[in-house]
């Protein structure tokens, strides 16, 4: 017999079923309340771009994941810039005057930026960009552009203090030749300058440099005598560069490299053929903590990747990507904060005649956005996060040196402190701005070589220096024979008539010219000749071993340098038949 159950107080019932309908009219109403803000993506859709497209995509995911209870939710609608200034500037205006986006995240690129700069500022639209790192875009004095990057100026101070640590007086920049490269030049040179070190040449390479044209440049660096180069380019020019430079023995004893963080960053992401075309090259990059957070995220970005794309290469997680995730989450707290429930554009009041530049309207939220987003701070997956007259604050830069398939740390630089071997956030370090080399860890040099170079040689190659057979070439008999063709020809033999006249003929013995006539005098010219040119080589031979040998007397007084030095040509004299090789007694 089944059952019955009866309602003994159906007053309980009745709250129950009231409560039930509030919760889900409650949860209706909060649903009905959150409100779309239409956020605009200018991006190379290539896979670099479509990747930090995913980054994006999730640092959004995780952050409303955690605040639920906002009001507000970005939309993202992307653009594709397709790789030119062109592409960019027609995404963004698309946005602005089609979408009426409240904010754009982009572009990639410095040349990409400036068109799209002024486009912002005409809309009252904020522009935030997470990799245009050139210098000359501050120069806009927008204050609808918020740079969620580092410019590249930031890092000059710790090339400076490199520089200063090995006592280099002369120093070659090697840029790329756009707005990108030329950015960075009047701060290093002027920083230089301040330290009394020379810039005697620039070396400026096209983005598009043939593999001639890059030797070519690389060539003409060799005929001079400064050795120490600071590489400012981007990532497929810098991996054609050096493995060029490898080839034709720029990467050996007696040169240093330093590359700008536009390079390091990108270390992990290069073939491991161009790493190993750059051993002893010195880098600079903004240091980032290592936290639970950053390994957490690498782990998802990397599993995301492979199964968006399973045959494409799952790369590291580079900074520019975390300031891409970090860009999206403080414009995410920004639109929460400042946005009305109904963002609007006030549409443009253009005559019939105006062009398209002209017909979009401006965000009447504008002002408050990006004063709200100027004041956001908090803790990325890159560092802290704070804005400063619309730039990021500069963290700490990490030294590193290419010593072997990777890059090891070899210190940090900080504003205040300069070189330092570890950083200490706890502590509040008083000490004085350091340049010293001890403040760096062992260095691996060009070459493989332990002791730092001098910085400077005096030049003995020359673009035909290198064209020698070796000996048991079977190329020489065949060349000889070729020159002998050539000089007993009968080709040789008109131009030596021509030039000099018959062989046979000999000058009168009568004639005023003749060899009775040749006095002292009549070779004075040529004593003169041949002694100046002895003498130019004796000096310059007594300089040559004074350079070569100068380490071995450093330190010592008159006397003894001079007997040392002595000993040494001596010692030189009696063994002309093999070369001495002078061990540097500081060398390891």
């Amino acid at each position: 017999m089944e059952k019955r159950i009866t309602c003994r107080n159906p007053i309980l019932y009745i709250f129950f079923y009231l409560f039930i309908g509030l919760k889900n009219f409650s949860t209706k109403t909060a649903e009905a309340q959150v409100i779309p803000v239409r956020v605009g993506l200018v991006l190379d859709m290539d896979d670099y771009g479509k990747m930090t497209l995913d980054v994006i995509r999730m640092a959004l995911s995780d952050f409303y994941a955690t605040h639920d209870h906002y009001t507000t939710r970005l939309v993202l609608v992307d653009r594709d810039s397709k790789g030119d200034v062109v592409g960019a500037a027609a995404a963004g205006l698309d946005l602005l005057k089609n979408v009426e986006v409240q904010a754009i995240i982009g572009p990639m690129y410095s040349i990409q930026a400036n068109f799209l700069i002024s486009l912002g500022q005409k809309a009252q639209v904020p522009i935030v960009t997470f990799s245009a790192t050139s210098p000359s875009l501050s120069s806009l004095r927008s204050p609808y552009f918020i740079r969620a990057t580092l410019k590249d100026s930031s890092q000059v101070g710790a090339i400076v203090a490199i520089i200063q640590a090995f006592g280099w007086r002369e120093v070659v920049p090697v840029y790329e030749d756009n707005e990108f490269g030329e950015g960075i030049l009047p701060f290093l040179t002027d920083a230089l300058e301040k330290v009394n070190v020379r810039v005697p040449y620039r070396s400026v390479i096209p983005p598009l440099a043939t593999d001639d044209q890059i030797a070519a440049e690389l060539y003409k660096l060799m005929t001079m005598q400064t050795r120490v180069f600071v590489v400012h380019v981007l990532n497929p020019l810098a991996s054609r560069l050096f493995t060029k430079a490898k080839e034709i023995g720029m990467m050996s004893q007696d040169y240093a490299w330093i590359i700008t963080d536009s390079i390091t960053n990108d270390l992990n992401s290069m073939n491991p053929s161009v790493i190993a075309s750059m051993l002893g090259v010195i880098g600079v990059r903004p240091y980032v903590p290592k936290t639970k957070e950053l390994d957490d995220f690498a782990i998802r970005y990397k599993q995301r990747v492979r199964q968006s794309r399973p045959k494409a290469p799952t790369p590291d997680v580079d900074i520019y990507r975390l300031w891409a995730y970090d860009s999206a989450t403080a414009l995410a707290m920004a639109v929460e904060e400042a946005l009305p429930e109904n963002p609007e554009y006030r549409e443009a009041n253009v005559s019939r005649n105006s062009t398209d530049l002209e017909a979009f309207g401006v965000s009447l939220s504008g002002p408050e956005l990006i004063q709200a987003l100027s004041s956001v701070t908090f803790t990325g997956l890159a560092g802290n996060f704070r804005l400063v007259d619309g730039q990021l604050q500069a963290p700490p830069y990490q030294i590193v040196n290419i010593d072997g398939p990777r890059a090891s740390s070899i210190g940090y630089w900080t504003k205040e402190n300069g070189l330092v071997k570890e950083l200490n956030f706890e502590s509040s370090n008083t000490n004085k701005y350091s340049t010293s080399r001890s403040n760096l860890g062992s260095i691996v040099w060009p070459g493989d070589k332990s002791s730092p170079p001098k910085g400077w040689v005096i030049p003995t190659w020359f673009p035909f220096s290198t064209m020698v057979f070796p000996i048991g070439s079977p190329l020489v008999p065949d060349v000889s024979r070729a020159i002998l063709n050539v000089t007993e020809g009968r080709k040789m033999v008109e131009i030596e008539r021509k030039w000099f006249g018959d062989k046979t003929t000999c000058s009168d013995s009568d004639t005023v010219l003749s060899s009775k006539s040749l006095e002292l005098e009549s070779f004075m010219v040529l004593f003169s000749a041949v002694g100046a040119v002895g003498f130019g080589a004796l000096t310059h031979y007594v300089f040559k071993f004074l350079y070569d040998n100068w380490d071995v007397v450093k330190g010592e007084d008159a006397p003894s340098k001079l007997l040392r030095l002595l000993r040494i040509f001596l010692s030189k004299k009696e063994n002309n038949s093999q070369e001495i090789e002078l061990v540097d007694p500081h060398e390891n």
